[in-house]
């Protein structure tokens, strides 16, 4: 036992994968392991060791799954404190990845406000308003934050795609937890990019603004988000989000391409990714107002190979694009 399971030993295993039942999770992160209702359920030891081992392997990965709620679901495995009667098994600082039924979080080198927030996304929907409003009450996440999205994360709309220039991006639907990676992205935009995205000078996002491109209820809201490099280190490269006119059944578009990833392809994969999207949601089509200086973006939109109505208004052109 003494070399089993020394965490050394265990990192020197290539792409090592340790996993670890919980039983429960606060939102900083803390996880018990081994008690339930105040009563150990397993040995004392082990666990951690293989989750440092793992984090320390190449290419290993330590994954902490539970399920959200208790077997009779009348208790959210997911707490802004564990209890009482139930010990801090697992650091927060060595917990990694984190899975339920609802989705995955990748924790590890997140602050306080992302945690909360990606966890919160863990939580079943019925436990989610109480769980954001305690966070809030807290001081995990701010008092401009918002609860919008109770509904599971869609895996299956995940999709990953080669680029003409070779490169690989994963397209996947925008979390609340991504309102940092956007604003980054944001961040890199030119002063023209800026422009003609919002029609004005803008210099950074707020926190209202950021989560309005990521923080979404996927009913009358869409986002996605397009990312480079391993769920561990993903940077959020270009974005993308649609918004439903329930009175047309038409939704309005708006996408967001990192300098260094433009003339791609990469605006034609998002495109395509929403239009699919939209499409089975049984929408109509997409509007959207775009500058006459907007070659880019003009050139998306006539690429569709759908039917494309423009219509010019002084500086900015209307388009439609029906399904």
């Amino acid at each position: 036992m003494d070399s089993v399971c020394n965490p050394l030993t265990i990192a020197k295993q290539h792409k090592m994968v340790s996993i670890a039942q919980a039983y429960s999770i606060d939102l900083t992160g803390q996880v018990c392991i081994d008690q339930f209702n105040g009563e150990l359920y397993s040995g004392i030891g082990s666990q951690g060791e293989f989750l440092l081992g793992a984090a320390q392997s190449p290419g290993g990965k330590p994954i902490i799954c539970m399920t959200s709620t208790t077997d009779d679901g009348q208790t959210s495995r997911v707490r802004a404190a564990l209890l009482e009667a139930e010990s801090a098994t697992i650091a927060r600082t060595d917990v990694h990845y984190v899975v339920t039924e609802f989705g995955i979080a990748y924790l590890f080198g997140k602050s306080i406000r992302e945690r909360a927030t990606a966890l919160i996304d863990l939580a079943h929907p019925r436990f989610r308003p109480d769980l954001f409003a305690q966070a809030q009450a807290m001081g995990y996440l701010s008092p401009e934050q918002t609860l919008n999205n109770l509904r599971a994360y869609p895996v299956e709309d995940e999709q990953t795609v080669t680029l003409k220039d070779g490169r690989t991006v994963m397209l996947r639907p925008a979390l609340a937890s991504d309102a940092q990676g956007v604003r980054e992205l944001f961040h890199h935009l030119s002063e023209a990019d800026v422009y003609t995205r919002f029609f004005r000078n803008v210099r950074g996002l707020s926190d209202a603004e950021a989560q309005r491109l990521c923080n979404v209820n996927y009913e009358h809201e869409v986002a996605f988000v397009a990312t480079s490099g391993s769920r561990e280190v993903a940077s959020i490269v270009a974005q993308s989000c649609y918004f439903i006119d329930p009175t047309t059944n038409l939704a309005d578009v708006a996408y967001m391409v990192h300098p260094d990833w433009q003339a791609c392809g990469l605006g034609s994969a998002m495109q395509a990714c929403m239009i699919a999207h939209a499409r089975r949601r049984g929408l109509r089509g997409f509007v959207a107002d775009v500058l006459l200086s907007n070659a880019r973006m003009l050139r998306l939109a006539r690429n569709s190979s759908l039917q494309v109505h423009a219509e010019k208004n002084q500086d900015t052109v209307h388009i439609t694009i029906l399904f």
